[in-house]
């Protein structure tokens, strides 16, 4: 074994022992490896290869790990093949059942694109045929086209595979794979004369069947591809040969009995030989590092660092030597981001910087989608991350990884180490002052705003967190001031949100109130137009109304002064009449004289007598006839008052009604439908969450 294999003695002999024990009818062995990453799991694989290939020579082995990639089964088990290793004379390697199948498997999903593409444009066309034309080739793509089309793509499928291998492949690739790939084994391996035979083939001088190792390192990468494929087909048609005697070796950071929701592991539970690997012992430490060349002293350090993990602590002896020089620490980082891409590079090296993280701590540097991305990857990756000392519900990078990167980091470019660095501190401070994650969290969404009210908020967020975020400014009136129903945030609180916002790419947000500015902007132009286009209306309006009031006051007065004349005419009329009445009386008491002459004549005055009636009939005469004269003056006098009267009273309507025309402008004015839309633009214009 290696000399600098350390801490792993007893586990390797487990697993080199299981793997030598004698073949047992129909069953497969199984070997689950896990721990966390960086634990030493794939160091022990190659170490128990090592052996192997030194004591044994009728062992085949495939393997795959991590590097492994593929988008369908049938890739996978052809990648499978390519890994064949054995020391057996005489092999010739043929795959080719596995091969032909992949392609197959290929070329239906090719074939099956077209046939949908086809279906659609026919559909289009209104050209439909019958799913029960189609049924008479055992093919099961669900299709309603016309037969003839179907039949030139079937003709196509069929040169490539033997119908009925088409429809297994195409309903149980699993199988059909399993099958292929045994089969493809047995062609590799065994003369033509034997490969058939049903009982146990001899081989070699201990007359057991060939020895099948499967290796699959870092499990976890493909457990959701693969678990059904082995446990459903490939363990169970091994089962079914007599000729090999397979034996699986399963490597990843669980336990392999977990790695499937439906528990069919526990199938296997009795062959199964679990090995969990754990972290290196003080005794351990001191030993590796004796090994490398380093002060066994420094164990307690090398601990405290590394907390016993293999690949922390070759960081750390890596680190160590020469006082810590660049290409030592070069070669740290080098190690650190061994198969890691430059997005996963960049997660490791910001979370180096911070004591702690969790997702609210990396979107200070990341946004918030990418963060959340960040956060997931990390955590499941315990090779660079582990559970923070104090808060349990946070992670921390290893503290030998958190020294290296940071070191590597300020001697590349100190500008980057500054800037990481003063990221660091304003987050900090933005925690200590509002530790509560939620409340942070708000506060950072409604920052942006400089005033804002529930309909701001909702033309940002959708409804349930717009009345959220302004619940929150109306419950803490000690981050917001408000005025109505708007709200404002302290400007000293506001301009540290405002800094710790700029760390976080927060675009989308960002978008929706430029739009609203933009959008606000419009709406303001538009307002101010129609504002002063309304008061360029009732400016004009008043000025109407002004002039119409002018006239009807300059009619009301010359219709008063009518009225006065007639009026002063009535009165006139009036006391003629009066004069009148009086005459009359006087004239009727001149005729009852002259009744009283004739009378009196008549009695004293015989010799006078026909003088005295003539007098008296004179008078009488007389008196009759100014009665008759003052009758007709009296009546046209009265007839005159009369039509003063109607015209007196005619001209008070008018008078009236040209004041009720005067209220009725008066009144048109002070409720003019221009006056309450203005009001409402005005009212809208100065709302003061459009400040944004």
């Amino acid at each position: 074994m290696d000399n600098l294999f350390i801490g792993r003695d007893v586990q390797a002999e487990k697993i080199i022992t299981e793997l030598k024990k004698p073949y047992s009818d129909g069953i497969c062995k199984i070997i689950s490896i896990f721990g966390i990453g960086g634990i030493g799991k794939t160091t022990l694989i190659s170490n128990i290869e090592k052996k192997f290939n030194v004591d044994n020579n009728n062992i085949v082995v495939f393997k795959v790990n991590e590097d492994t990639e593929f988008k369908n089964l049938p890739e996978f088990v052809r990648d499978l093949t390519k890994s064949f290793l054995t020391k057996i004379p005489h092999i010739s390697k043929d795959f080719t059942k596995v091969e032909k199948a992949k392609n197959g498997y290929l070329e239906i999903i090719e074939l099956s694109k077209e046939i949908n593409e086809l279906k659609e444009k026919e559909q289009k066309k209104g050209d439909t045929g019958t799913n029960a034309k189609f049924e008479k080739f055992d093919i099961q793509i669900n299709l309603n086209l016309p037969l003839e089309k179907l039949e030139e793509y079937y003709l196509k499928i069929k040169k490539k595979i033997m119908p009925q291998e088409y429809k297994e492949l195409l309903k149980k690739p699993g199988e059909y794979m399993a099958k292929s790939f045994i089969t493809s084994l047995k062609k590799s391996i065994f003369t033509t004369e034997k490969k058939f035979l049903r009982k146990p083939i001899i081989y070699n001088e201990d007359k057991k069947p060939i020895k099948i190792i499967f290796v699959f390192d870092t499990y976890e990468k493909i457990s959701d591809d693969i678990n059904s494929w082995l446990i459903e087909n490939l363990i169970p048609a091994f089962e079914k040969s007599e000729e090999f005697d397979p034996r699986f070796i399963i490597s990843g950071r669980e336990d392999i009995t977990k790695t499937d929701n439906l528990q069919r592991w526990d199938r296997y539970k009795e062959h199964i030989l679990k090995i969990n690997l754990e972290e290196f012992q003080k005794k351990d430490i001191a030993e590796y590092l004796e090994k490398r060349g380093i002060d066994i002293n420094r164990a307690d350090e090398a601990f405290e660092n590394t907390d016993g993990v293999p690949y922390l602590l070759d960081i750390f002896c890596n680190a160590s030597y020469d006082g810590e020089t660049a290409e030592i620490i070069n070669k740290a980082c080098e190690r650190i981001f061994w198969n890691k891409n430059e997005e996963e590079k960049k997660w490791i090296t910001i979370a180096s910087f911070l004591n702690y993280y969790d997702k609210d701590a990396l979107s200070g540097f990341l946004g918030k989608n990418e963060a959340e991305r960040a956060y997931n990857w990390l955590k499941d990756n315990n090779e660079v991350t582990m559970i923070h000392e104090k808060e349990k519900e946070k992670f921390q990078i290893h503290k030998i990884i958190q020294k290296n990167i940071k070191k590597a980091i300020r001697q590349e470019s100190p500008n980057d180490y500054d800037d990481y660095q003063h990221k660091v501190e304003i987050y900090k401070n933005i925690i200590n002052d509002y530790p509560d994650t939620l409340k942070r969290n708000l506060m950072l969404d409604l920052c942006l705003f400089e005033n804002f009210n529930e309909e701001a908020l909702q033309k940002v967020y959708e409804y349930t967190k717009a009345f959220e975020l302004n619940n929150f400014a109306g419950e803490n009136i000690e981050i917001f001031n408000r005025q109505s129903q708007t709200f404002r945030m302290r400007p000293e609180i506001r301009e540290k949100f405002l800094i710790y916002y700029n760390l976080i790419d927060n675009k989308e947000v960002e978008s929706s109130i430029k739009k609203i500015k933009d959008e606000w902007f419009k709406e303001k132009v538009d307002l101010e137009d129609k504002i002063k286009n309304i008061k360029n209306n009732i400016s004009k309006t008043t000025e109407e109304e002004s002039n119409k009031l002018k006239n009807i006051n300059i009619e009301i007065e010359n219709e008063e002064h009518e009225l006065e004349v007639l009026k002063q005419e009535f009165s006139e009329l009036s006391k003629k009449s009066n004069k009148y009445r009086y005459i009359s009386y006087s004239l009727f008491i001149s005729i009852i004289l002259g009744i009283l002459i004739a009378g009196a004549s008549d009695i004293f005055m015989n010799n006078f007598l026909p003088l005295g009636y003539l007098i008296s009939g004179i008078v009488i005469i007389f008196g009759i006839i100014v009665f008759i004269h003052n009758k007709k003056i009296k009546y046209k006098e009265i007839k005159k008052i009369k039509e003063l009267e109607e015209k007196i009273a005619r001209k008070h309507n008018e008078i009236e009604s040209l004041k009720q025309k005067i209220s009725q402008i008066e009144l048109k004015e002070n409720n003019n439908r221009y006056n309450n839309e203005l009001k409402q633009l005005e009212l809208r214009l100065n709302e003061p969450w459009i400040y944004l």
